[in-house]
């Protein structure tokens, strides 16, 4: 099929999707079309952002998406927590590199090559548009595809930094900051500083080691914009896990996240490492080049608008249980899923899970249900959260490949009845 043919077919498909409305895009001045991966260079300015999803595939599938190259390091995972397929999808433009035992939900390569190591586990399918090497090595062995075009959407916008004098700072009794224009932020070891729901823009931005930023995300979308310079060392917590933060950073210099992110993070004109944090990171990346470092796990949640917080006491108390029955119900299906790995131990592992996850919502319940304040309430809650998605996700990877780690005793088999894995 001739090039002018591709593209007036992929012109169509996009023409009849339905476009983004207000609440569907992530900026009011964002601007979709179609480009040839071979034309995309990174913005020249720190005001533009842009974003790039393969045709038919929408960007809130995306875990990871590289505007130029992608290596995912050796035993590092990127899986979606709700246990869905159609999440914890991977994608780059150029060159793609997977080492050894990685794990993804599905893959992209819409560059020159895409190289795979032996054992890369790919839940979903590997799409390549170059040349491709490895795929018959995955575990189990994936679905390739090939891509007859190297056209993707272009979701773009621009964010206006205007100059400021205002410097804002954490402090030992934690500070409120409000939406607004900044030079910077600066919150110090042992200091906190609470951002709300609302657009921030920061010229430079920089959480030490043993601060805390608070992101209270609760209502409507938090927006963080960082014009120069992003150092993310110290910890940052979440007032909800409704997926309502999105960070953007104009810089060029890699920024640093030495803690685990909590959020989408677009960064067009600069290389983000993804590192291996205590704790896995929760959103997704959007830059020039991705690096995520060996063992690292990223949990994709991706960014959403038109959610709202439970506005009854009763119904925020509910959040964590349901979310642990979310999460043991993926456990159950991934046990099944993996049982070629080892049958008894990942069962064994999958009893162990179960019982945790059951006793921690319990107890986040209980503990929720004597507070009288909605928004405590909300804070535990996203704790529990938190604690539940991380302990077990961690405890569902693990045994793929380390199930003496999980537990032992085959016997465990027969005590389940929603989780058994069958012979």
């Amino acid at each position: 099929m001739s090039d002018w043919r591709r593209l007036l077919l992929a012109g169509l498909a996009l023409a009849c999707s339905n476009p983004p409305d207000d609440e569907r895009a992530w900026s009011l001045n964002e601007q979709r079309r179609l480009v040839s991966a071979r034309d995309v260079i990174a913005p020249t300015r720190a005001q533009d952002f842009a974003v790039y999803a393969p045709l038919g595939l929408q960007r809130d599938r995306l875990a990871l998406s590289s505007a130029g190259t992608l290596q995912i390091g050796t035993g590092a995972e990127v899986v979606a927590v709700s246990g869905s397929d159609a999440l914890g999808v991977v994608s780059a433009l150029g060159r793609v590199d997977v080492e050894a035992r990685a794990h993804v939900g599905a893959l992209y390569g819409l560059g020159s090559e895409l190289v795979l190591e032996p054992f890369v586990r790919v839940a979903g399918y590997v799409k390549t548009f170059g040349a491709s090497r490895g795929t018959e090595m995955t575990q189990p062995r994936a679905e390739e595809l090939r891509v007859e075009s190297d056209l993707v959407e272009q979701l773009s916008w621009s964010v206006q930094f205007l100059p400021s004098t205002a410097h804002a700072t954490g402090s030992p009794q934690g500070r409120a900051v409000p939406p607004g224009r900044y030079a910077s932020l600066s919150v110090g070891a042992d200091e906190s500083a609470t951002l709300s729901a609302g657009s921030y823009h920061f010229e430079r931005l920089e959480i030490a080691r043993g601060g805390q930023l608070r992101l209270h995300n609760v209502g409507d979308p938090l927006y963080i914009w960082v014009r120069d310079r992003l150092i993310l060392r110290g910890a940052l917590r979440e007032a909800t896990v409704l997926g309502n933060v999105l960070w953007g950073y104009g810089g060029v210099e890699s920024p640093a996240l030495e803690t685990e992110l909590r959020g989408t993070l677009v960064a067009p004109r600069a290389r983000i490492v993804v590192r291996k944090t205590l704790r896995p990171h929760s959103g997704a990346f959007f830059a020039r080049d991705i690096l995520v470092e060996r063992g690292a796990l990223l949990e994709q949640r991706p960014f959403v608008i038109n959610q709202s917080p439970p506005a009854e006491l009763a119904e925020v108390c509910l959040q964590c249980g349901e979310l642990a029955t979310r999460t043991r119900r993926s456990c159950c299906s991934e046990g099944v899923e993996r049982r070629a790995f080892a049958r008894a131990q990942a069962s064994a592992c999958l009893a162990e899970c179960e019982q945790q996850a059951g006793s921690r919502s319990s107890g986040c319940r209980d503990g929720c249900n004597d507070l009288a304040a909605p928004a405590s309430a909300v804070a535990l809650s996203s704790s529990c959260e938190r604690d539940v998605l991380s302990r077990y996700t961690a405890c569902l990877m693990g045994y793929a490949f380390r199930p003496a780690s999980c537990g032992a005793g085959g016997e465990t088999v027969l005590k389940l009845t929603n989780c058994s894995v069958e012979e």
